[in-house]
């Protein structure tokens, strides 16, 4: 005789790599060996508790588990029902490269049209801060950045 089918499956995204399972005992005519879990369908381990740490998986990654539990005879129940989640994004933490070759493409008295090549990120670069004489002046998402309202005949560092 199989065991029953594990209930009230759990799946937490303990962290981008891990994800943590818990569910309700089975109970069988003898004594429940084990628990099979599955990752989209693929077993990836075996438990002999009612929990198991997933660290198979990845970032941004949407997965489904079910468990079935095992005697020790053989007999497995069917799967439980399935429980979903999906991992968070790994936290970045590596700096963007330095943006290269910052000119100006246009002067005026009052007005300086900045251009630069854009820095490169192992996740994205969303944006730039300008600073104008050390202090931060305003941001831009793209590689130029206008800046006006300046005074004529000043030299200003960009």
């Amino acid at each position: 005789t199989p065991p029953s089918v594990p209930t009230g499956l759990q799946a937490t995204a303990a962290s981008p790599t891990r994800v943590d399972l818990s569910w309700n005992a089975s109970t069988d005519n003898v004594a429940v060996a084990g628990y099979r879990v599955r990752r989209n369908g693929a077993v990836v381990g075996t438990a002999s508790t009612t929990s198991f740490a997933d660290t198979g998986v990845s970032a941004s990654t949407s997965y489904s588990y079910t468990v079935a539990a095992f005697d020790a005879a053989g007999n497995e129940s069917a799967v439980s029902a399935a429980a979903s989640v999906t991992t968070p994004a790994a936290a970045d933490t590596t700096p963007p490269s330095v943006p290269t070759n910052l000119r100006t493409s246009s002067v005026t008295t009052s007005r300086v049209d900045l251009v630069w090549n854009a820095a490169t990120d192992d996740v994205a670069v969303t944006g730039y801060r300008i600073r104008r004489d050390g202090a931060v002046i305003g941001t831009s998402p793209a590689t130029s950045f206008g800046d006006s309202g300046l005074a004529a005949n000043t030299t200003y560092v960009y």
